[in-house]
């Protein structure tokens, strides 16, 4: 997978979400949704002693590959629960992260909404080397979320927010943009793009997937 092509569509749905002022009326962007796809991970040089401690300390940038699940329900236009996870691997090295969730979705106008949500994060974070060394590390803790979903266009989407988890060794910042392009009244195209930073861990995450929404 080209990331770099990946970064640079990204950029440019960044950019027509920032200019466009013309956005026709679309009360879909608070619909209730399944997406799933694949997702390529770039681990920061020393990003891995955040997992592992001195088992494991990587002293270049590690590529790993994986997919994500991504579910939201509305109750009704205001209240929202959601279940969102991805898992990433590389050879021995096992990464996987989860969000459970309740919300509530605020419409600021009728191509804006504002959604807020508060729930429980967890990761678990599985090594194994090749001298016989293991190790498991699996935690958790509260975490909040805010972001927003603007209606660009009838056929484009996108969803910039953050999401802090209160991890007991620290709290791990996340920060995504994800785009949705728009086929018909259920389906779309998902671009997403995601960054964690924690501790000495610096992750980017590049996700391509296919969303049904209902």
């Amino acid at each position: 997978m080209d990331t770099h092509k990946i970064t640079i569509s990204l950029a440019v749905i960044s950019l027509l979400s920032t200019f466009s002022a013309t956005a026709t009326s679309n009360a879909a962007i608070s619909q209730s949704y399944i997406a799933v796809g694949g997702q390529h991970s770039k681990i920061s040089a020393n990003g891995m002693q955040t997992y592992f401690g001195e088992l494991y300390n990587n002293d270049v940038n590690k590529d790993l590959h994986g997919y994500y699940i991504d579910a939201k329900w509305h109750i009704n236009q205001q209240f929202f629960v959601r279940v969102n996870h991805d898992y990433s691997t590389r050879m021995s090295t096992d990464l996987s992260q989860y969000f459970y969730a309740a919300g509530y979705n605020l419409a600021v106008t009728s191509n804006l909404h504002w959604f807020n949500a508060v729930g429980y994060a967890n990761y678990k974070a599985d090594r194994t080397t090749s001298s016989g060394g293991h190790r498991k590390n699996d935690n958790g803790g509260v975490a909040l979320e805010t972001g927003l979903t603007f209606a660009v266009t009838t056929w484009l989407q996108t969803q910039p927010s953050y999401r802090y988890a209160d991890y007991p060794n620290g709290g791990q910042h996340q920060f995504n943009l994800n785009n949705q392009i728009l086929f018909g009244q259920h389906s779309a195209l998902e671009l997403n793009l995601g960054y964690r930073d924690w501790h000495t861990l610096a992750e980017t995450n590049y996700q391509v997937g296919y969303r049904y929404r209902f």
